[in-house]
């Protein structure tokens, strides 16, 4: 091996994004009048999946941020902290 080493962000730094990941697709999801029920169903899961995502007891993979931003008709950076938002026109 190179001697490269796999980023591993701190633990505490992961549960802050993981529980920001939630508290925005929770408001996203109420701004849209959805129940957890409801986004469920939209993405084909279960709603306790709903709920570890807005809890922040589990990190979404990137395929599942994306479906979450379809269903909820946002820009996927709007629900990942720390990532750039390339839809302005500035």
């Amino acid at each position: 091996m190179s001697g490269v080493r796999a980023y591993r962000p701190h633990p505490d730094r992961l549960l802050q994004w993981r529980r920001e990941v939630g508290a925005r697709v929770r408001d996203y999801r109420m701004l849209r009048n959805l129940t957890q029920e409801g986004l469920a169903g939209r993405l084909g899961v279960e709603r306790r999946t709903i709920v570890r995502i807005e809890l922040g007891t589990t990190s979404p993979p990137l395929d599942r941020i994306l479906a979450v931003a379809a269903a909820l008709d946002a820009v996927p950076a709007a629900l990942m902290p720390g990532w750039p938002d390339h839809t302005s026109s500035d």
